[in-house]
């Protein structure tokens, strides 16, 4: 039981929004910060058995930017880079450009 809770869902949402956080820092050794980052990313990826930190991404970036709360666009932006193969984030990258992606041929489709 106490392994189960350990590895719940929510766990990989909170550190994928502690990296958010830590990206999004105005100040600070952007060295630090980005290793920070980068550990609470692959932290939150090895929590992330179910999918639903990615499942989370993909919701959000499906929504146009004036639909998202400013906690939801903080985490979009922080996982929206283009793709890096060789990245630790490529999986949460990948989920919020298929969706931005999808959003955006949408848009141009309504528009013919």
């Amino acid at each position: 039981l106490v392994a189960a809770a350990k590895m719940s869902s929510s766990n990989s949402i909170r550190e994928l929004a502690r990296g958010a956080i830590y990206k999004s820092l105005p100040f600070g050794k952007k060295e630090m910060l980005a290793e920070m980052n980068e550990e609470h990313t692959m932290y939150a990826n090895a929590l992330d058995f179910d999918d639903c930190g990615k499942k989370l991404l993909c919701i959000l970036a499906s929504k146009s930017s004036d639909e998202l709360e400013w906690d939801e666009e903080l985490l979009v932006n922080a996982y929206s880079n283009n793709i890096d193969y060789t990245s630790t984030t490529i999986q949460f990258n990948v989920a919020t450009q298929i969706f931005f992606t999808v959003r955006i041929s949408k848009y141009h489709r309504g528009k013919s």
